[in-house]
């Protein structure tokens, strides 16, 4: 059995072989319709998968996803560009795909298909939508302009005498572009990113500087764990982890005061991210968000870690939200994990 799974917009995408296509309102509900279906991973030969352009964080969940299914059985992930997915599935003519990438700002390609060849003229650009509604009028065969990005911008093209065109699910194309033999990633370790996410540019904006916790930053930074949580680390845990040869333990300074930290270490082939936190007074100002992708780039250097693990309170939705924006999946619970009878939610994402 092959699947497809279309992650380039918030909403899923998931075909089976060629026979059945379904649509989710969320890419991350493609593992609950699987279990739906009756479809156990070991049954799956192949996952294909888009990996951009498209959705930021549809790309990113889509790719933690078939991670979290492929790794167990060794399944290949064959990544396809979602332009040549979305070529495959339109009629002969000259083709504007477009992506909604922000606010009157797409990603765009252009070919020409005709009942026996397609050439392309240029894919994966960023295009304001004035800039493109004026290559579209500047070319000799009327385009068809069809994607996401059309209907989002629909009122505005059509406004100016583009037509928008009907477009189609992009996952059932995948499995034609394998049966085709089409140009593809193997086994992709990050989707492709023409242009970051709003969060993205914040984080990377960040003013806070990182660097490894010494012994002489405990004090303060127990200030903010007593603060922060019911179950607070003592002393002796941060000294252990400043101690251990393999452990990670980073904090944020700003004004060289101490607002923020991170510690975890590896465990076998994934690094168990043991405990993150931001000073009360500094949240929502992209400092945790920083720590958390300055830790993801650095594992994806690793020939020896392959994904990444933490726990939180199932209480804890803004953690959920924070850490499902990054690519992490529920990867299981916990139960009574934390005092009270609380559970904890396992969720992890694949470097």
């Amino acid at each position: 059995m092959i699947i497809g799974i279309d992650s380039s917009s918030r909403v899923g995408g998931l075909a089976i072989d060629d026979k059945n296509y379904y649509e989710l309102e969320y890419v991350e509900d493609i593992p609950h319709k699987l279990g739906e279906l009756g479809i156990k991973p070991e049954a799956i030969e192949k996952i294909l998968l888009t990996i951009g352009p498209g959705s930021f964080t549809g790309l990113r969940v889509g790719l933690a996803i078939s991670q979290g299914i492929s790794l167990p059985f060794k399944i290949p992930i064959l990544g396809y560009s979602t332009f040549l997915a979305m070529v495959e599935g339109a009629p002969a003519g000259n083709l504007l795909p477009i992506l909604h990438a922000r606010k009157k700002v797409v990603h765009v390609a252009n070919f020409k298909k005709t009942d026996s060849e397609t050439e392309e003229i240029f894919t994966n650009k960023v295009k304001k939508i004035e800039d493109l509604i004026d290559y579209a009028k500047s070319l000799n065969e009327k385009p068809i302009i069809f994607g996401n990005g059309a209907e989002i911008n629909r009122e505005i093209l059509e406004s100016n005498g583009c037509s928008v065109h009907h477009s189609n699910p992009i996952a059932p194309f995948l499995i034609k572009l394998f049966k085709k033999n089409a140009s593809h990633t193997l086994n992709p370790v990050v989707p492709f990113y023409l242009t970051p996410s709003e969060a993205y540019r914040k984080r990377e904006k960040a003013d806070i500087i990182l660097r490894p916790m010494e012994i002489d930053d405990i004090d303060e930074v127990l200030k903010i764990e007593k603060d922060l949580f019911p179950e607070p680390w003592d002393a002796d845990a941060f000294y252990i982890s400043i101690m251990m040869k393999d452990s990670l333990s980073i904090i944020g300074t700003l004004n060289d005061n101490i607002v923020a930290y991170m510690i975890g270490r590896p465990e076998e082939e994934k690094f168990h991210l043991m405990n993150i936190a931001v000073s009360r007074e500094y949240w929502r100002k992209g400092y945790g968000s920083k720590m958390l992708n300055s830790l993801l780039k650095d594992l994806e250097k690793s020939e020896s870690i392959k994904s990444c693990f933490l726990e939180h309170r199932i209480t804890n939705k803004a953690a959920f939200e924070m850490y499902k924006s990054f690519g992490f999946r529920v990867a299981g619970i916990r139960p009574n994990y934390y005092s009270k009878n609380i559970d904890a939610v396992i969720m992890e994402i694949g470097v």
